[in-house]
């Protein structure tokens, strides 16, 4: 195999919903704005490090948060597989691969300025 098992079975990326009230708000990711709520964005994932996520909408107060990480159980299979192959486990832990990030939906209330 050229590729760990998390890998080709669950991607490299999970598919995070966002919305907040009121609606039409920017989503940024890791300071680059990545669409507006409501909306899904695709987000790579990294075995090292952290996702940052601000939702900001004029007139509101902003929302920062960090995406939360899970162990992904798929990974597991370089057990019995791979063998236990290493190369396998490094290719998981390269794509980030051994995470998921979990919850994939994010709903969020604004707070008025003012």
């Amino acid at each position: 195999m050229m590729t760990g098992c998390a890998t080709i079975f669950t991607g490299v990326s999970d598919d995070i919903y966002f919305n907040s009230n009121p609606k039409g708000a920017d989503i940024y990711i890791d300071g680059l704005k990545a669409g507006e709520t409501p909306g899904t964005i695709r987000i790579k994932r990294q075995t090292f490090g952290y996702r940052e996520v601000t939702i900001k909408l004029d007139g509101y107060e902003s929302r920062t948060f960090i995406l939360r990480k899970s162990f992904n159980g798929i990974s597991l299979l370089n057990l019995i597989w791979g063998y236990g192959s290493i190369f396998n486990w490094v290719i998981d832990i390269a794509t980030g691969s051994v995470n998921r990030y979990r919850p994939t939906m994010y709903i969020l209330d604004l707070d008025f300025k003012g």
